[in-house]
């Protein structure tokens, strides 16, 4: 039996304290509590919970903004939105921003450890295992790969690459990935119409094209044809950070 581990972020104390040790007589092994998003991501890397509970209702701070935070260094941690019956607008929004579902506030005990058991059950069933991967990136450029993958490694994405553009689309159908980093040049093929192929085989992959060609044109024809973005090489890790960022969780 896995030991599930819970992170539950509240600003009011008397509702942190009843929820880390409900949680802890339902079963759960770890239940922990913060008051701020101020360092989740630090804490998170500490002490790896299972799951995070984030109440919609922060004060001072915005939830999203913490829920964004999260599923940026750790985008394969469910998060879920604790939320009032008059917020739930809110909590749908959150969902779309990377959060896996939400639990109303007014719920028994039970309904929210259950929710929250519920949840990890889900997670575990459907977690990608070997061949799925978080992002797969496709460049004949070598040094790119490697620096990339090492990139989306360290900072926790499952990662698959392919250098050869004929390989491309049947990587994509084996690993199901969130995202896809495509290089525009590349021998043999258009980037483009590379890209219309991906859209072919999956129309609701999402794909960053990259290109050392800056070129508006390009760009254009590249969203037309249903990207979601367009990165210029040479970019930074910082760049790419927040290209995956504002990719993966809209």
């Amino acid at each position: 039996m896995p030991k599930d581990s819970v992170l539950i972020v509240d600003s009011d104390k008397n509702t942190l304290t009843f929820l880390t040790g409900m949680l802890i007589e339902k079963g759960f092994s770890r239940s922990m509590g913060i008051t701020t998003g101020e360092g989740i991501t630090d804490i998170i890397d500490e002490k790896k919970p299972d799951i995070v509970l984030l109440n919609i209702d922060i004060k001072g701070e915005n939830s999203i903004d913490i829920l964004f935070r999260v599923k940026a260094k750790n985008p394969g941690l469910p998060v879920i939105m604790l939320t009032r019956s008059d917020c739930r607008e809110l909590a749908e929004a959150a969902i779309k921003k990377g959060a896996s579902s939400y639990i109303v506030q007014t719920g028994t005990e039970n309904d929210i450890a259950q929710a929250l058991k519920g949840q990890l059950q889900r997670y575990r069933q459907e977690k990608p295992r070997g061949k799925y991967c978080d992002i797969l990136v496709i460049d004949d450029d070598l040094d790119i790969l490697d620096m990339v993958k090492s990139y989306l490694q360290s900072n926790d994405y499952t990662c698959e690459i392919v250098s050869k553009p004929d390989k491309a689309v049947n990587k994509l159908l084996s690993a199901k990935p969130k995202l896809v980093l495509l290089d525009i040049v590349m021998p043999g093929i258009n980037g483009i119409d590379l890209l219309n192929e991906i859209k072919r085989a999956d129309p609701k992959a999402k794909v960053i094209m990259m290109s050392g060609i800056s070129d508006h044109d390009i760009c254009i024809n590249a969203i037309k044809s249903g990207a979601s973005g367009y990165i210029t090489k040479p970019f930074s890790l910082q760049q790419l950070k927040v290209t995956l960022a504002t990719t993966l969780f809209v």
